[in-house]
C-alpha cells in the first residue's frame, strides 16, 4: 500500500519548488483555494508497490460535500497510468509530468468561469460534459449569474416529486430554485456561501481556503 511517508518523500521537492502547493495526506492542493479545489491525488491501488496519480478541479459549493474527480485527468507516464515505487526512474518521470502537464492545466482553471469552460469541453470530456449534469450546471449558472439558464433548469425540474434520495439535483433545486423564482439574489448568494463553508469544513480545508465573492456578487446591472 502507498504510505504517507512515501508521498511526503516524493512531494518534498515539489513543495520546495512551488510555494503555492500544500500537501494534505494523499492530496497535493494548489493555492489559492476559494470556490474551486485544484488538487492532485496520489491514489492507492490494490497492489502495494503501485499508485495511480490524477489531478482534478472540484467545485466547493456543491452541497454534497464530496470530492468529485471527474473533471481532471489521470497522469500517464512511460509505463502507463500505474506508477511503481520500485522504479528508480519514477521520481524524475512524475516530476516531468506534474511540471509540464498537471500543474499548467490546474493553473489555467482559476475561476468558476474557467471551470465551466474546462468542464464543458466535449473534446476533453466526451461522456461527462458539464451540461449533462443539471445539478452542477444549476450551481455554476447561479454562481456566475446566468440566472436565465439557472431558472430554465429549475422550471424543468422543480415540482418533480419525490426526488430519488441519491439524486444530487434534489437538494440543489430545493436550495436555489425558490430564490431564483423570486429573484432573491441575496438569498441565492447566502445559500451558495453556506454550502461552500460546509464543504470546506467537511473536507478540512479551512487552512487553505479563502472566502471570496461569487461572480454573481460582482455583477454590475
Amino acid at each position: 500500500m502507498t504510505t504517507a511517508a512515501q508521498i511526503r518523500k516524493l512531494t518534498k521537492p515539489l513543495l520546495e519548488r512551488y510555494p503555492d502547493l500544500v500537501l494534505d495526506g494523499q492530496w497535493l492542493h494548489l493555492k489559492p483555494t476559494n470556490h474551486l479545489l485544484r488538487t492532485l491525488l496520489f491514489d492507492r491501488t490494490g497492489q502495494a508497490n503501485y499508485f495511480r496519480p490524477r489531478w482534478a478541479t472540484i467545485i466547493l459549493f456543491d452541497p454534497r460535500s464530496i470530492v468529485d474527480l471527474k473533471y481532471g485527468e489521470k497522469l500517464a507516464g512511460p509505463r502507463g497510468q500505474l506508477w511503481s515505487w520500485d522504479d528508480p526512474n519514477m521520481p524524475a518521470d512524475i516530476y516531468d509530468v506534474i511540471d509540464n502537464v498537471a500543474l499548467p492545466a490546474m493553473r489555467k482553471v482559476k475561476s468558476i468561469d474557467d471551470f465551466v469552460k474546462f468542464a464543458s469541453s466535449s473534446e476533453r470530456f466526451p461522456l461527462r460534459v458539464l451540461p449533462a449534469f443539471p445539478h452542477l450546471k444549476l450551481l455554476t449558472d447561479a454562481a456566475t449569474g446566468d440566472l436565465e439558464s439557472a431558472r430554465s433548469i429549475c422550471n424543468k425540474w422543480c415540482g418533480r416529486a419525490p426526488f430519488d434520495p441519491e439524486d444530487p439535483l434534489g437538494p440543489i433545486v430545493d436550495g436555489l430554485c425558490p430564490a431564483l423564482a423570486s429573484n432573491n439574489v441575496p438569498a441565492l448568494v447566502r445559500q451558495l456561501h453556506a454550502w461552500e463553508e460546509y464543504t470546506v469544513k467537511q473536507l478540512k480545508l479551512e487552512k487553505i481556503w479563502e472566502r471570496t465573492p461569487f461572480p454573481i456578487e460582482l455583477r454590475v446591472d
